[in-house]
């Protein structure tokens, strides 16, 4: 089953939007790329006042949705002396994205459980 209604996608890019493959709709990365208006991360400890150790070693990324919902993920260093900043923001990030897929997929089944309602 195909989708046969647009109006969920309009104002995006065609490519972005969820895709049939072999009768089966599915969502594809570049769908949940462009869900996002923003990125943004930080070292707990440079982020949070009062300042506490265990906060050196934790890095918060924030994704900031096209429709202005957010999503935080985290990422964490076992002590500040391994913390390294691309690291921990690369995985803060991405746990802030993989939740999208989960959001989109529910917003995606939604709409396919609606058109075989009608």
């Amino acid at each position: 089953m195909g989708l046969s209604s647009t109006a969920w996608f309009k104002g995006r890019h065609p490519a972005s939007r969820p895709t049939s493959r072999g009768g089966r709709a599915h969502l594809t990365p570049s769908h949940i790329d462009d869900t996002i208006s923003a990125e943004f991360w930080g070292r707990a400890s440079d982020l949070f006042r009062p300042h506490h150790p265990a906060l050196e070693c934790l890095t918060i990324g924030v994704v900031v949705l096209k429709n202005g919902f957010t999503l935080v993920g985290t990422s964490a260093c076992a002590s500040p002396e391994n913390f390294d900043a691309e690291i921990g923001r690369k995985i803060a990030l991405q746990n802030a994205r993989e939740q999208i897929w989960q959001l989109e997929g529910y917003h995606l089944r939604s709409r396919l459980h609606e058109e075989t309602e009608q």
